[in-house]
């Protein structure tokens, strides 16, 4: 049986028989998958050779019992995504908050994968079978290339998604499900491929330009290379209605506007701003302050999706040492730069008792104003322009392999390293003890507005030449490194009546370190404007383990009647040992796995799996002190029921794993009566417990009203079950050939218990933007009802016409950060996209043979995302929706 593919979203396919992907541990590098067909328009897939993503067999007739959805090369190109994590963003299953490369306040220009609405943790991202990174410096998502923006759309031959708890197949953080990325690797030829793209409503660019070569360099030795270059422009929040202002009340949300910014001034237990001139002379220049109309528009001047650039190359060679014996090496390298930023650097003197003692001693100080009356000044570095954020990432992926075959069984041993570093310079600051030392000589007026100069009593002062001279910026480093060495070996064990019982053993030891370094200067409270988020520190983990796993055909063959039943079973074992510099964890963890594929009748096949799934801590949550700025709901009758306090998220060392219980059951429908007809229904249910969450907002009910020092502890449990729902049919007629198909993704719950005294809490058809919480545990973001697609796709000869439909049901925003606290709903949003190819033949003579032309046009409508008051700072969840708007673009493949 064969069928037709040509997502986006991707159709998910359950598997019938055939090759298993390498797995986790075992990590097998060659994905023994290259039997795959395909087609020259929409990509016809041989399902009877497939790569099965969630199991290490990869070399027997393998039965899955997992939904798995397969994105090509030719898909990526076709539709015109620039990174996996696009691609991945469209199907139905990718909701809730994630990393995003278009994240400006506390982005670093990663993307992460988030299937199922349980967060980057809970989704493993592998690279050809191996794990693509180990912990992450960062924290909170995974490291190395597991950040998708790493990883170049040229270089990927396909994507494969697993949505289901394929722990068992790869270890910690593969509960929601894993993602699996096919680098090229016996790809023949030439091909070079260039695109240009932008949006109707503003500069908006995307360039990209990529080759890809593969070469039989003799009959023992096969080569692949690729390169690619990718760059995008920035959309700053002012280039869009719905962000250009953080008033958001006329579109039902609040004033988010910030009191920080010249002239503010908070005295004798009021609040006032400086008006009708550029400096004081008397507290008589001062009026109250209220945010309405006075407050600061910070998205005059952040960006919403910042500005990037990406280069990387990979090869692969493959060598035939002897007819048994294989050696193989991968190599990934890629560089990115994303010039993040934000307004400029608000600053306050709470934070700062030395800066307000020399604002109180200032030689600007009106004297009507007592020293002792000055409570607390505000001011923001606008002379400075932006708080510029630009980041460097380096990345590196080195792997070497033997594989071989002795009487029917096969082995492979592989050693892999992966190196990544991130370097941030926070720009735009001014260095506290310099500033200190203008104020205390009367250069700098802090009782001034912005840019103001001028002589106050025969004393001269110039605000944005004292900034510029005490100018400083601080660094942050994340270094990470991940190594490890497998060994797996499979084959038949003997013969039974249905066929022959397969068995997979092997074993796997990895080690991962992170290294924090921090400006010492920018650590909490930091430099006036800014802190780090992290406190330098250096972690290590190092984890053994053993795995198995068999297929056992029960009934086939002549045992079965025609029926056909399979019987996969799989087990792991891993010890880990984490350790930073003082403190240690360690802790076993043994999961299992039984899933059953059954064909009662050829046209019915019915699949399920049960199994259990783990998360380990990470070493950011074991032994690392965050800091952060986290916005609390407080209670109270005072302005709108919410407070932004510091937040130190204190280590655990003694973290234990988190606990998931995966059921996956599913049945797909092939009749007879309508040819080119398939349906698919699966339902799934993840039940998680001594899940990490911690206690600030506890804090905040028991009356914290300061600094906030949480801890992170194994308290809270989560439960999120659903059905997902695919129907495709392909026909073909005197017209050309067509294929029109739908899937959706119905959530049925979504709930969070904080801990075992808490009630639980419905999460589902709502917005909870994690650092926004409104209960007593972080929201996981946007958990919409329904999310799908519908989409119609026409071939015929060289010309490609189609169309997606895309819709996300709507949501009930986050009552906090409502207008007056009122219910509110964000509204559906669906949206159009549209591509038209032509492909000339490599047949063809002349200049235009073998290449193909594709014209796309994203968003249609122009339809702007929904508003929803609950996000953070954009007036829309960046992690569900997509603020650019209509754009056009135009892409080139020419194969030779």
């Amino acid at each position: 049986m064969e069928t037709k593919f040509a997502p986006k979203p991707a159709m998910m396919i359950f598997p019938r028989n055939g090759p298993a992907v390498s797995k986790l541990t075992l990590w097998v590098a060659s994905i023994g998958f290259l039997n795959t067909t395909f087609g020259t328009s929409d990509k016809i897939i041989d399902l009877e050779s497939y790569v099965m993503t969630g199991s290490n067999f990869k070399n027997v007739d393998a039965s899955s019992e997992i939904p798995i959805t397969r994105i090509d090369n030719d898909t990526f190109y076709k539709w015109g995504d620039q990174s996996a994590y696009t691609a991945l963003l469209d199907q139905p299953y990718s909701y809730g908050y994630a990393n995003s490369n278009k994240q400006t306040n506390g982005g670093t220009g990663s993307a992460g994968a988030n299937l199922r609405g349980l967060g980057n943790l809970n989704t493993l991202t592998l690279i050809n079978g191996r794990r693509a990174g180990g912990n992450s410096a960062i924290g909170f998502e995974h490291g190395g290339f597991a950040d998708l923006n790493l990883i170049p759309i040229a270089a990927i031959r396909e994507m494969q998604v697993a949505v289901d708890g394929t722990s068992v197949a790869y270890g910690s953080d593969a509960v929601a499900g894993t993602v699996n990325l096919l680098l090229h690797q016996d790809y023949i030829g030439e091909r070079v491929d260039a695109s240009y793209s932008n949006t109707t409503d503003g500069d908006a660019s995307e360039k990209s330009l990529s080759f890809l070569t593969g070469q039989q360099i003799n009959e023992s030795t096969h080569l692949v290379l690729s390169g690619s270059w990718y760059e995008r422009n920035a959309i700053f929040a002012r280039d869009r209605h719905i962000s250009e202002n953080a008033d958001f009340r006329n579109q039902g949300g609040t004033d988010q506007r910030s009191d920080s910014f010249p002239g503010r001034l908070n005295a004798n237990g009021q609040s006032l701003i400086l008006e009708g001139g550029t400096y004081a002379t008397s507290i008589n220049d001062y009026t109250p302050y209220s945010r309405d109309p006075d407050g600061f528009n910070y998205n005059t001047y952040a960006p919403t999706a910042p500005t990037m650039e990406q280069k990387s190359v990979m090869a692969h060679v493959t060598h035939q040492l002897t007819q048994q014996i294989e050696i193989w090496t991968e190599l990934l390298y890629t560089e990115t730069s994303f010039e993040n930023g934000l307004a400029p650097a608000p600053w306050s003197t709470t934070l700062f008792p030395d800066v307000l003692e020399a604002v109180r001693g200032s030689p600007h100080r009106p004297d009507d104003l007592p020293e002792d009356d000055i409570d607390s000044l505000s001011y923001r570095n606008l002379e400075l322009g932006n708080m510029n954020k630009p980041s460097e990432k380096q990345a590196q992926r080195l792997l070497l392999g033997l594989r071989g075959e002795l009487d029917r069984w096969d082995w492979e041993a592989a050693v892999m390293q992966i190196q990544s570093r991130l370097d941030i310079r926070t720009e735009g600051l001014v260095d506290k003890t310099g500033l200190i030392e203008r104020i205390d000589s009367g250069f700098f007026n802090p009782f001034a507005m912005a840019f103001a100069r001028g002589t106050n009593d025969g004393l001269f002062f110039n605000n944005a030449a004292a900034l510029r001279e005490e100018a400083t910026s601080a660094r942050e480093s994340f270094k990470e490194t991940y190594r490890s060495i497998d060994f797996m070996v499979e084959g038949p064990a003997f013969e039974l009546p249905a066929g022959e019982l397969n068995v997979l053993l092997g074993a796997e030891f990895r080690e991962e370190e992170i290294d924090i370094d921090i400006d010492p200067s920018f650590l909490f409270p930091g430099i006036p404007g800014a802190w780090s988020g992290y406190s330098p520190y250096e972690a290590e983990r190092s984890v053994f383990s053993v795995f198995g796993e068999s297929i056992t055909p029960l009934l086939g063959g002549d045992n079965g009647d025609g029926m056909k039943l399979n019987l996969h079973l799989a087990a792991r074992y891993e010890n880990y040992t984490d350790e930073s510099a003082s403190r240690k964890n360690k802790y076993n963890q043994f999961v299992y796995k039984a899933g059953f594929e059954f064909i009662p009748i050829r046209q019915v096949t019915i699949r399920g799996s049960f199994g259990t799934a783990f998360r380990a801590p990470t070493l950011n949550e074991s032994f690392n002190t965050n800091y952060a700025s986290l916005v609390y709901n407080t209670g109270s009758d005072a302005s709108p029921n919410l407070q932004q306090f510091a937040t130190v998220l204190g280590a655990n060392p003694n973290l234990e794993p988190e606990q998931s219980n995966v059921l996956n059951l599913g049945i797909t429908y092939e009749p007879d009566f309508a040819p080119g007809l398939t349906a698919r229904v699966n339902y799934y249910r993840i039940e998680t417990r001594d899940a990490v969450n911690h206690n600030g907002q506890q804090l905040v009910n028991e009356g914290a009203t300061d600094f906030i020092f949480a801890t992170r502890f194994n308290t809270a449990e989560v439960l999120t079950d659903g059905v997902d729902y695919q129907i495709t049919y392909r026909y073909k007629n005197e017209l050309g050939q067509w294929e029109a198909s739908a899937g959706i993704n119905q959530v049925f719950r979504y709930e969070i218990k904080p801990s075992n005294n808490s009630e639980t809490i419905d999460f589902l058809g709502r917005l909870v933007h994690p650092l926004v919480p409104s209960e007593s545990v972080q929201g996981p973001g946007s958990i919409p009802e329904y999310k799908g697609y519908a989409r119609l796709i026409w071939n015929r000869g060289s010309l490609t016409l189609g169309a997606t439909l895309n819709y996300i049901h709507s949501l009930d925003d986050n009552p906090i950060m409502t207008a007056d606290s009122r219910p509110r709903e964000i509204d559906s949003w669906t949206t159009l996209d549209l591509i038209a190819q032509y492909a000339w033949s490599t047949r063809e003579i002349g200049w235009l043979s073998g290449t193909t032309l594709t014209l796309g046009i994203e968003n249609v409508t122009d339809e702007a995302p929904p508003f929803a008051a609950g996000a953070f700072a954009d007036g829309y969840d960046s992690s569900l929706y997509n603020l650019e708007g209509r754009r056009i673009s135009l892409s080139l493949r020419k194969e030779f």
